[in-house]
């Protein structure tokens, strides 16, 4: 068994998902999900339980299994080594470092993993699993489904623009994208790919639309559920993507090709170079932001 406690938005629970589904594949075990952290009312953004969206399968963690493994992993890794020989039960895997660690695919069964494993080396292998995963399971509305019908019959371009949180939380690790990233970003795309039509995501859109010049045909999408815009976004040929697990996702499962990614080279306010070393691919171009 495979216990993934899943927290963060979206994006993040899409990284916990991937690992844990490679893992369990990998030990032909079950997977399930320890959702109680959305029952934590103390967070400065309310979040909730997304993978439901889409055709996983949905195995919620028993309250017992989650007090096995907080009750009974033991401290320190020799000791872990040790217990891990002679104990079926399940232990808690903590993310050791933020870039990708080989050992982690390493992880024998029965564990409980807590992290944000933001690498696609954790799941690299079973892509075209994830892709069947993650197709989603609501329909659109009418309106969405006018939006998604213009973005097929064009060269669309998403961009994500990402302010909430990272704006208004002091705490928050990361950088903001400035109005020059996308700028140079339009710039470098309108020169690979001819007649874009962008399509501008934001939970700041009036911010955007004042800010963020775009000196082509363009639309602002607003106001819908986050597996909306996902579905959306990875339905564009090509993405402008934010320093954001969210459109990470967006741009990840982009099925096009020829796709252009363009994404800042700056995720994080302190140890850039550590941090994102795994986290970007190497097919995508990166720009200062």
């Amino acid at each position: 068994m495979i216990i993934v406690k899943i927290e963060g938005g979206l994006g993040n629970q899409l990284f916990q998902y991937a690992l844990g589904r490679h893992l369990a594949i990998k030990h032909k075990t079950c997977l399930k999900f320890d959702i109680s952290e959305f029952d934590n009312k103390k967070h400065l953004v309310v979040r909730t339980f997304e993978l439901p969206k889409f055709k996983v399968n949905i195995d919620i963690a028993r309250q017992e299994d989650i007090n096995r493994a907080q009750n009974h992993s033991p401290k320190g890794r020799l000791m872990e080594w040790i217990y891990g020989l002679f104990s079926n039960e399940v232990k808690i895997k903590k993310e050791p470092v933020y870039n990708f660690a080989p050992a982690v695919l390493k992880y024998p069964d029965n564990i409980y993993l807590i992290g944000y494993w933001q690498s696609e080396k954790y799941f690299e292998g079973i892509e075209k699993t994830l892709r069947m995963d993650l197709k989603f399971s609501n329909e659109l509305s009418a309106e969405q489904k006018k939006l998604h019908d213009k973005i097929n019959d064009c060269n669309a371009v998403s961009m994500h623009v990402r302010r909430g949180d990272f704006v208004y939380n002091p705490n928050d690790p990361h950088t903001i994208c400035s109005v020059d990233y996308y700028k140079n970003a339009v710039e470098v795309i309108s020169k690979k790919i001819k007649n874009p039509v962008f399509f501008v995501f934001s939970d700041g859109i009036e911010w955007t639309k004042k800010n963020i010049d775009i000196p082509y045909e363009h639309y602002y999408v607003s106001g819908n559920e986050a597996w909306v815009d996902l579905k959306l976004m990875s339905s564009c040929k090509h993405n402008i993507i934010a320093n954001s697990s969210f459109s990470w996702w967006g741009a990840y499962l982009n099925n096009y090709k020829q796709k252009v990614v363009i994404c800042p080279a700056v995720w994080y306010k302190e140890n850039n170079d550590f941090l994102v070393s795994d986290l970007i691919p190497e097919k995508w171009n990166r720009l200062l932001n």
